[in-house]
């Protein structure tokens, strides 16, 4: 993912030690590793991972735990970078946002297969998350268990 956070001004944050640090925060209140990669041009890269040991936000597929962060964990990754600097870009092999309001069709990533065409599966089930999810929708992070899966 490349990300680019940007001022109430619309300029580019150049600072790559405060670009780090307000990512490393998000991820961090997240319990989510956050790997950094390298910058290109305005863009610092980074990568996601589960915390280790953890099942919160991570991945399934067949029930098998897999080192990757789920759909829900990206979002709440994105809206803590557009909450905070709501004019910042944010690339992914999937999509560009440009800034909070282009953010919201993000949701719609959700229904992307990440499946095959044999056994498609929606991105937004590829996880245990939505077992946690309150009756509107809204997953109660508090409540996804923190240890691994038995």
């Amino acid at each position: 993912m490349q990300i680019q956070l940007r001022d109430s001004e619309n300029q580019t944050i150049r600072d790559r030690g405060l670009v780090y640090d307000v990512l490393k925060g998000i991820a961090d209140t997240l319990n989510i590793d956050m790997i950094s990669g390298s910058a290109t041009g305005r863009y610092v890269g980074v990568c996601l991972r589960p915390a280790s040991g953890s099942d919160k936000l991570r991945s399934r597929k067949n029930g098998r735990r897999i080192n990757a962060v789920c759909y829900h964990g990206h979002l709440a990754f994105m809206q803590g970078i557009f909450e905070q600097y709501p004019l910042s870009i944010v690339k992914s092999t999937v999509t560009k946002y440009d800034g909070a309001a282009d953010f919201q069709r993000a949701y719609d990533m959700g229904e992307n297969n990440v499946g095959s065409m044999m056994y498609p599966q929606e991105w937004q089930y590829a996880c245990d998350c939505l077992e946690y999810a309150d009756f509107n929708g809204e997953i109660e992070m508090d409540l996804i268990p923190q240890g691994r899966h038995k």
